[in-house]
């Protein structure tokens, strides 16, 4: 695949994208999320069809944010064809499979870095360790007077944040 080509893919890709994003655009209006729901409300609509609205209208805008950056990885793409760096796995150097460009052409990484990169976002965040939610029954009242040693409800909240 030429250079040539890798830029009219990217370039029709963001195109299309930019089309996607008008039209979701439009079809959201220039009101704000807040003015759509009072209009909602003051039809004297039921709680069930207001908090549908909502929802439809969260979703759009949470599709509306996924396009936009899409449209920034397709962008960034473009810069680096024009910086010689388009295909070079960003973390290991080595070139990127070209069956990956053509389904991803915006890719950054070669797929096994790809692979590890999305295993360690699955495991960076702490999963099953206790919140203050869980302890916070135990704990004194911010105007209760401190001790020196600490009191069985605050003896009781620490085990409970480290038991789970």
């Amino acid at each position: 695949m030429s250079t040539g080509d890798v830029q009219g893919n990217l370039v029709h890709a963001l195109d299309a994208l930019e089309q996607t994003i008008e039209s979701m655009h439009d079809g959201l209006g220039l009101e704000t999320e807040a003015e759509s729901l009072s209009e909602t409300s003051a039809a004297g609509q039921r709680p069930a069809d207001v908090a549908t609205a909502t929802l439809e209208r969260e979703v759009e805008f949470g599709l509306l944010d996924d396009l936009r950056g899409q449209r920034a990885e397709v962008k960034d793409a473009l810069h680096r064809l024009d910086d010689g760096c388009y295909g070079v796995c960003e973390r290991c150097g080595q070139p990127i499979a070209l069956a990956r460009l053509e389904a991803l052409p915006a890719a950054r990484r070669c797929l096994d870095c790809q692979q590890i990169a999305e295993h360690w976002a699955s495991v960076s965040t702490p999963m099953g360790l206790p919140t203050l939610g869980a302890a916070a029954e135990f704990l004194p009242d911010d105007e209760a007077e401190d001790s020196a040693s600490p009191s069985w409800v605050e003896e009781r909240a620490m085990q409970v944040v480290q038991d789970g």
